[in-house]
């Protein structure tokens, strides 16, 4: 077996690459995937994991002392469920920004909860954002199907490298992976 640390403070940065079409726009398959997270009902299904959310909600108020009065940048905030955690630990400004159009109910939900004040909804990708201030603090649900399945890592440390300030919190800070071979010779004989 073998075990692999990823820590977020220390991965470096690879630089991910843009592909243009003969019309100058973008052609890397973010509008597949941002397609993907624009219908509620898969966000539905991650809140409704209390497991996956409630560890999520406890990291964040258990570490109300790093966010207390700060600001916090929330990547692929989704619903903005983390944000609101954060409003719930103290922190003074949340930078909650998405690039699916799930980010237009997710305002609606921000100015349901009365967190307007407190967070601002960005429609647009991590790497295309302009913020008005460094952060705190980064939180993020990156972590999909074996850990990287979802790809938003390099969007994460894009973030940590522009937005984070020095000695900033990232939450969460890093994830071990445990990888063991295995072969099912039943699957092996059917191809």
């Amino acid at each position: 077996m073998e075990v692999f640390l990823l820590n977020l403070r220390t991965s470096p940065t690879n630089k991910r690459k843009r592909v243009m079409n003969k019309d100058h726009e973008e052609d890397d398959d973010d509008a597949t995937y941002f397609n993907a997270y624009s219908d509620v009902t898969i966000h539905m299904d991650m809140i409704a994991d209390t497991v996956r959310t409630n560890a999520y909600r406890r990291a964040i108020l258990r570490s109300y002392k790093r966010l207390y009065k700060n600001v916090v940048l929330d990547v692929g905030a989704g619903t903005g469920i983390l944000s609101m955690f954060c409003v719930q630990a103290g922190a003074r400004r949340i930078y909650a920004v998405e690039a699916s159009s799930i980010a237009r109910q997710t305002q609606c939900l921000v100015v349901a909860n009365n967190m307007q004040d407190r967070i601002t909804v960005l429609h647009n990708k991590i790497e295309d954002i302009e913020l008005p201030e460094k952060v705190d603090c980064i939180v993020s649900e990156w972590m999909g199907y074996s850990l990287l399945y979802e790809s938003m890592l390099l969007s994460v440390l894009h973030a940590r490298d522009r937005w984070l300030k020095p000695g900033g919190v990232m939450l969460p800070e890093q994830a071990l992976l445990f990888i063991a071979p295995i072969a099912d010779s039943d699957e092996i004989s059917a191809r």
